[in-house]
């Protein structure tokens, strides 16, 4: 059974579920059309070729291209070959995506955020100011709270593993 893919991605549940996934991978980093692209092959039907993608989402040819080329590179998407064409389809790995997400927020954010906090209560002697030590507590809060979502996660790859 052949299915016209304009009409496809026109449907109301594939498109809400489309903006969810856009919006998710955004979140997660990546950009509009990246999100974009690598929701629509986790959603189609079948592989899609490069002029496919392009003439489904409204995207110049050579930016699908590059886009594919980056997906290919974070392996989320591979391809296989028919006749001249290459045909993509993603690698299903939203959880992997979301896995990572712990850490680097902890990492590039969270933590030079509390060194920071530190650095200018010692600096400008805030010792009595109660609103430094509500913002110091949240943010060693938020910190615990992600070292826990990395212990989770990584029990559960682990489990996922064995």
């Amino acid at each position: 059974m052949s299915m016209d893919l304009a009409r496809y991605f026109e449907f109301e549940e594939v498109k809400r579920a489309l903006t969810l996934l856009t919006r998710l991978l955004r979140r997660w980093g990546y950009s509009f059309n990246e999100a974009l692209i690598y929701g629509m092959l986790l959603l189609s039907p079948k592989p899609l070729s490069a002029a496919e993608i392009s003439e489904l989402s409204g995207l110049s040819r050579s930016t699908v291209s590059g886009i594919l080329g980056n997906l290919q590179k974070d392996y989320l998407v591979t391809y296989h070959k028919a006749g001249r064409v290459n045909y993509y389809e993603a690698i299903p790995a939203l959880t992997e995506i979301f896995a990572r997400q712990p850490r680097e927020i902890l990492e590039k954010e969270v933590a030079p955020l509390e060194e920071l906090v530190k650095a200018i209560h010692v600096k400008y002697r805030l010792d009595d100011n109660a609103r430094y030590k509500r913002t110091l507590r949240d943010v060693e809060d938020m910190r615990r709270m992600l070292e826990r979502c990395i212990e989770v996660l990584e029990e559960r790859g682990e489990r996922r593993r064995n």
